[in-house]
């Protein structure tokens, strides 16, 4: 146990390391961040890339809309596979168990080999250049999954507890809201969780749709300071930082039902 213990810290070590260094080197001076040797903790501290990074009205507009994207196409996406993870977990039609197991070979498919037809749809409908359609495509890239995982929550949920309640006179969707919903609350958490990182995050197709400077998003932001001749550094680790604190809030918040919700998922999917 002692040693699966260190191999563990060592493990965790070497994956939180790159973050640490990024929040440490964020609060050097900027004279310090190539110092040799090397120091590890900032000494003094220095806000001076913060001050840059909120300086910059093009970072601030990207944290405004990736809000707006991320938040937006969660609700859309846990609104959209609530009811088709219900419909797939307990509604019986031909080709069910094929059709839940198809749904989820569209998130194999990596987005490089999606960004033309994708590109090409989106040109079509009018929806290039604007915060709406990032949001529509983010929210068809996370359904798959996020079905899937709704879906094998669902059956983890006793049959019986609906049809107590339909018989006590409730219907099918107030059976649905008023006793699957509260119960789900551990894989409704994940789902969420999960489609509100991955449109977060999300640069490629960001990157690709949005040509407008005041419509793009924190990814994108952050790689075009990295292309230049010249690279404020402490401002660029600043806004690193800056974008890493809405996930690591809202994991710490959901992390109990995360875990449970994504066990639950793999155990009976």
């Amino acid at each position: 146990m002692t040693f699966k213990y260190v191999v563990m810290i060592l493990v965790t070590l070497l994956i939180i390391s790159p973050i640490l260094w990024m929040i440490s080197s964020s609060l050097k001076p900027t004279s310090d961040l190539f110092a040799i040797p090397p120091t590890l903790l900032p000494n003094p501290v220095s806000l001076h890339g913060y001050e840059i990074a909120l300086s910059r009205p093009s970072f601030v507009s990207a944290i405004i809309n990736s809000v707006i994207v991320a938040i937006g196409s969660t609700v859309i996406t846990l609104f959209l596979t609530l009811h088709g993870a219900y419909a797939l977990a307990r509604v019986r039609f031909f080709g069910r168990a094929f059709f839940a197991k198809f749904i989820l070979c569209f998130y194999m498919f990596p987005a490089i080999l999606l960004v033309i037809p994708i590109y090409m749809m989106m040109t079509s409908m009018h929806l290039t250049n604007s915060l709406f359609g990032i949001m529509v495509i983010h929210t068809i890239l996370n359904i798959p999954f996020c079905l899937w995982l709704l879906r094998a929550f669902f059956i983890t949920i006793p049959a019986e507890l609906e049809e107590a309640a339909i018989m006590d006179g409730a219907s099918i969707l107030g059976a649905f809201y008023r006793i699957i919903i509260p119960l789900s609350k551990p894989g409704i958490a994940a789902v969420s969780l999960f489609s509100f990182i991955a449109s977060w995050s999300e640069f490629l197709l960001a990157y690709v749709l949005v040509t407008s400077n005041s419509k793009k998003t924190l990814p994108v932001v952050l790689a075009e300071e990295i292309i230049g001749f010249e690279m404020q550094w402490s401002g660029l680790l600043s806004m690193s930082v800056i974008v890493l604190i809405p996930i690591f809030f809202a994991c710490l918040i959901f992390s109990k039902y995360l875990v449970e919700g994504l066990s639950s998922g793999a155990v009976k999917g």
